[in-house]
């Protein structure tokens, strides 16, 4: 805004003099002094000082969130990162000052982000570095983890904006449990009565297998039971698979 609140006027016999000052809209807050001239066509002088006082700069406007979703493949011996575009938002001057990327406000815990601003639209991209424990803890907590991040900005003359942003990593693990130790084939000797307690209590041990998790979570047991083959009189066998599977759904037979 700019305020007038100095003028000069003069006035004789058949004349007088007024001057006004127009500020440039780009003028920062402070007190600007003016100084001018008139000449008559007698060629008789009268000067003068005009002060003006711009105030009231105001902080550039954000429209918009930045926010998205970005993703994280847990591999065996590797991670693969898949980077979000989060925006756009808009950063704009509501005095039409001219607005400047100023740096990166609040550092990212779990990624990089790199801003892309022209024409007052900001985009960025964010790409996560996610370590082993890192995922490993996320797959333990619902298999997401939240980043947050921020953007500085100022206008011409100084006054700053700070433009926040968060996204959600969703991590995907597709490593299977592995199996440390396979089912035992157990043989017992025939009751008449198909030996059902037995052989519960053997499909209840899954056979004696068992898995672990790369992030040591609970690993869940199933079995598939195939067709009985029949051998010499009452006697004959099943064919059991068992499987390991961990809280993303990978598993591992035996």
């Amino acid at each position: 805004m700019v305020e007038e609140i100095g003028h000069f006027s003069r006035s004789g016999h058949g004349w007088s003099v007024a001057v006004a000052v127009k500020a440039d809209r780009e003028l920062c807050p402070g007190t600007f002094a003016v100084p001018f001239v008139v000449e008559h066509l007698d060629r008789r002088k009268a000067s003068g000082t005009l002060v003006v006082y711009v105030v009231g700069n105001r902080a550039p406007e954000v429209q918009g969130k930045l926010s998205g979703e970005a993703l994280v493949l847990v591999l065996p011996g590797r991670s693969v990162p898949v980077g979000a575009v989060v925006g756009p938002v808009s950063v704009t001057d509501p005095e039409a000052d001219r607005v400047f990327f100023a740096g990166l406000g609040e550092v990212p815990d779990y990624g990089r982000v790199n801003p892309s601003f022209a024409g007052g639209t900001l985009l960025a991209l964010y790409v996560p570095s996610v370590g082993e424990d890192q995922a490993c803890y996320a797959l333990g907590k619902g298999d997401r983890l939240s980043d947050s991040f921020s953007f500085l900005f100022q206008d011409a003359c100084g006054a700053t904006v700070e433009v926040p942003g968060v996204v959600t990593i969703r991590v995907l693990d597709r490593i299977p449990p592995t199996i440390v130790a396979p089912a035992r084939n157990e043989v017992v000797e025939c009751d008449g009565a198909g030996n059902v307690e037995e052989f519960r209590n053997w499909l209840e041990r899954h056979g004696g297998a068992e898995a672990l998790d790369n992030c040591d979570l609970p690993v869940s047991w199933s079995y598939e039971l195939g067709p009985f083959i029949p051998g010499c009189g009452k006697t004959g066998k099943h064919l059991v698979t068992f499987y390991a599977t961990d809280p993303s759904g990978n598993r591992s037979a035996t």
